[in-house]
C-alpha cells in the first residue's frame, strides 16, 4: 500500500479536502471522524499511464472550495477541474493558460496564469470562463463577495477587481514578496515579506528581502471600499488562513527539538518546534501554540484548525487538528487512503562498474560546466547564466584514480587570479545519493558553486600546489560555527525592526 500525504488543503461543504500534485485524486476528510477517503480521481489509471510523461505531475497544484464545487488546478494541462461535492461528478474546464493558483467564492473560482503571464480567469459555477489581462506577473488569488483579489508582483501592487467585469476597484502599491492573500467582504489581509529595491547589473532593478533576525514579514489590511492600507504588525511566518474570529499564521520553526519524539522507532531526528499564532482581524494577538514538526498548509473547518506539515521523526507529513482554543484535538486518519493504483515504482538505478560510473559522472560534470544554462526569474523572465560564476573559466574536467576508487578533477581559471586552479572530488555510486552518474556529476557542480560563489569563496580555500595547479579544498565548519554564507548578528541591523522606515502597528505601511 502507498500512503497519501496532503500538500494542499481547503475546507467547505462540511468537510476538509486534500490533494497532492503527484496523485490524480481528491481526498475528502470527515471532520467528525477525521477519516479520509478518495472522493474523486482523474483520469483513470490506464489513461494516466498512457499519457503521462515521467516528470509530469498528474495531480493538482492548487485546490479551493466555493461556488458550489471543489476546484482543482492542473497547470500542466491548462485546466481546472470542477468536482461536485455531492455527486462526485468531475468536469474539466479548459483555460488559455496553466493555472498557477486559484481562489473560490460564491461567484465561482478565479485562476491566475504562471509567472510573467498577467492574465486572470474567472469561472462561474456554471462553467462560463471570462479572461482578462490585469497585470504583468500575477501571484495569489482570493475571492470575497463581489471582489476578486490578486497581486501583480511585477508592479508591486495588490489589486481588488470587480468579480463580473474584472475592472479595477482599488489598487494598493506595496513592495514585498507575495506570501498569502485572504479576503472577506470589502477587505483583504495580505502577508508579505518586506523587500527593498536594489540595482542589479545588466537589468534595470531588482528586489531584495529584508532580514531582522529572520525574514521581516508584514501583515497588511486592505480596504477596497475606502482605499485604506494599514500595516497591522510584523509576523514571524507566512502561511495563513482566515477563521471566523481572526487569522491563524505560522511562526518560527526552531530547535530545541520536540523531546516527545526521543524514543521514536527508526532513529530519525527529533522534530523542531513550530509556533502558530492567532490574531484578531485588527492584528491583535489572541494566543499562540507550539507544534512539533513543520507547517506547510492550514485550513479551518467548523471552528477547528487543520495543520499539515512534515515530521522528521516520522519521515512523513502529518495532518493535526486543533480545537478553537488551539489545543491539540487529534490527527487525521489517512491510513485508508491508498493511492497504489496510481503509483508506478521507479526503475532502480543501473549499477555500473566503478570505472564506467566515474567516467559517466565526469562527462555529466563537464556538460554542466561547459556552457551556460537558462535561468528563470521570479517574474517569468528568462536569461542565460554562465556555469558557476562569470569569473569562472573551465579548462578541463578529468578523472584520476584515488585511494578508494576515482576522483573527478576540475581545473579552471578565475578572473583576477593568476595561474591554474583545481578541485578534486571523489566519485562513487551510492545506494541512496548520488545513485546515478548525472547526480554525481551534478554534485561536483553544486559544490563548486556553493564554495566559489555563494559560500566561503577563494579567500578561505586551502591551497595545495601540485603539477602546475593550485588545488583547492574547503574545511567543513565546526559544530558551533555558522556556515560562511549566513550573516552574523548585526550584519543587517540597518534593516531591522528599528529601521526608521518601518511603521508601527496601525500606521501606514512603508514603501
Amino acid at each position: 500500500m502507498v500512503a497519501f500525504e496532503p500538500s494542499a488543503l481547503t475546507a467547505g461543504f462540511g468537510a476538509v479536502w486534500a490533494a497532492h500534485d503527484q496523485w490524480p485524486v481528491l481526498v475528502r476528510i470527515d471532520p467528525a471522524t477525521r477519516r479520509g477517503e478518495i472522493f474523486a480521481s482523474f483520469p483513470d489509471g490506464a489513461a494516466l499511464a498512457a499519457s503521462a510523461a515521467p516528470d509530469w505531475p498528474p495531480g493538482p497544484g492548487a485546490i479551493a472550495a466555493g461556488g458550489g464545487a471543489v476546484w482543482l488546478a492542473l497547470s500542466d494541462r491548462d485546466q481546472l477541474l470542477r468536482v461536485d461535492p455531492v455527486s462526485r461528478e468531475v468536469r474539466a474546464i479548459d483555460l488559455p493558460f496553466g493555472p498557477s493558483e486559484i481562489g473560490a467564492g460564491p461567484a465561482g473560482v478565479v485562476a491566475i496564469g504562471p509567472a510573467g503571464d498577467g492574465r486572470l480567469a474567472v469561472v462561474s459555477p456554471a462553467g462560463e470562463v471570462t479572461v482578462a489581462e490585469v497585470g504583468r506577473s500575477l501571484r495569489l488569488a482570493a475571492v470575497a463577495d463581489e471582489l476578486v483579489w490578486t497581486v501583480d508582483d511585477a508592479a508591486a501592487a495588490v489589486l481588488a477587481l470587480d468579480a463580473r467585469s474584472l475592472a479595477p476597484v482599488a489598487v494598493f502599491p506595496h513592495r514585498g514578496s507575495p506570501d498569502a492573500l485572504l479576503a472577506r467582504g470589502d477587505r483583504a489581509w495580505y502577508v508579505s515579506g518586506r523587500e527593498i529595491e536594489i540595482a542589479v547589473a545588466g537589468r534595470v532593478s531588482g528586489r531584495a528581502a529584508v532580514w531582522a533576525g529572520g525574514p521581516a514579514v508584514d501583515l497588511l489590511r486592505l480596504d477596497a471600499a475606502t482605499g485604506e492600507k494599514t500595516r497591522l504588525g510584523q509576523l514571524s511566518g507566512d502561511i495563513a488562513v482566515l477563521a471566523d474570529d481572526g487569522l491563524w499564521v505560522s511562526g518560527r520553526c526552531d530547535d530545541p527539538v520536540d523531546e516527545s519524539a526521543a524514543d521514536c522507532a527508526g532513529g530519525y531526528e527529533h522534530d523542531p518546534v513550530t509556533s502558530l499564532h492567532h490574531y484578531d482581524l485588527s492584528g491583535a494577538l489572541l494566543g499562540s501554540v507550539s507544534l512539533p514538526g513543520q507547517i506547510g498548509e492550514l485550513a479551518v473547518c467548523d471552528g477547528q484548525l487543520w495543520v499539515s506539515g512534515f515530521r522528521r521523526s516520522r519521515q512523513a507529513d502529518v495532518l493535526s487538528v486543533l480545537s478553537r482554543d488551539g489545543a491539540l484535538a487529534g490527527e487525521a486518519d489517512l491510513g485508508g487512503v491508498d493511492i497504489t493504483p496510481w503509483y508506478t515504482p521507479p526503475e532502480p538505478p543501473v549499477r555500473y562498474p566503478p570505472g564506467e560510473f566515474a567516467e559517466r559522472a565526469r562527462a555529466a560534470a563537464e556538460a554542466s560546466l561547459t556552457g551556460p544554462h537558462q535561468a528563470v526569474g521570479r517574474l517569468g523572465e528568462t536569461w542565460l547564466e554562465p556555469p558557476v560564476d562569470p569569473a569562472f573559466s573551465l579548462e578541463q574536467v578529468g578523472l584520476r584514480p584515488a585511494r578508494e576508487g576515482y576522483e573527478i578533477t576540475v581545473t579552471f581559471r578565475w578572473a583576477g587570479e593568476d595561474g591554474l586552479l583545481g578541485f578534486a572530488s571523489p566519485v562513487a555510486q551510492d545506494d541512496d545519493w548520488p545513485a546515478t552518474p548525472a547526480e554525481a556529476g551534478g554534485a561536483v557542480c553544486i559544490y563548486l558553486e556553493e564554495n566559489l560563489r555563494g559560500g566561503a569563496g577563494l579567500g578561505s580555500a586551502i591551497r595545495e600546489p601540485g603539477d602546475g595547479v593550485s588545488w583547492l579544498r574547503w574545511a567543513e565548519p565546526g559544530p558551533d560555527e555558522p556556515p560562511e554564507d549566513e550573516p552574523g548578528d548585526g550584519t543587517f541591523s540597518w534593516l531591522s525592526g528599528d529601521d526608521p522606515r518601518a511603521a508601527g502597528p496601525g500606521e501606514p505601511a512603508p514603501e
